[in-house]
């Protein structure tokens, strides 16, 4: 990138859609069933699933909706953003690895 606006128009058009299809701001359950397909392997609805069971609990209810988290739910969680992290940190790797400074 050649300025700093092209980094961040592309660091931003790859957030959005993640955000949107996480469950951040809407319970996955008023999601469509191809949203709540692709929810399921969001990693920030995994991260959403942490903070909220480490900040609120393992059992409460948010505006109408009840959440229950086992720490089965938790551990699933805690290895998908493991993976996530993992096989993002080999791409930028070999990506890196193929530049000439």
């Amino acid at each position: 990138m050649e300025n700093p606006e092209g980094m961040q128009s592309i660091l931003t058009l790859l957030s959005m859609p993640l955000f949107f299809v996480s469950n951040a701001l809407y319970p996955v359950d008023a999601f469509p069933s191809f949203l709540k397909f692709l929810s399921m392997f969001n990693p920030l609805t995994l991260l959403a699933n942490g903070i909220r069971y480490f900040a609120l609990g393992d059992n409460f209810s948010v505006i109408g909706n009840h959440y229950i988290y086992t720490a089965t739910d938790i551990g699933v969680s805690f290895l998908g953003l493991l993976f996530f992290a993992l096989s993002m940190l080999a791409i930028s790797l070999w990506r890196f690895n193929k530049v000439d400074v």
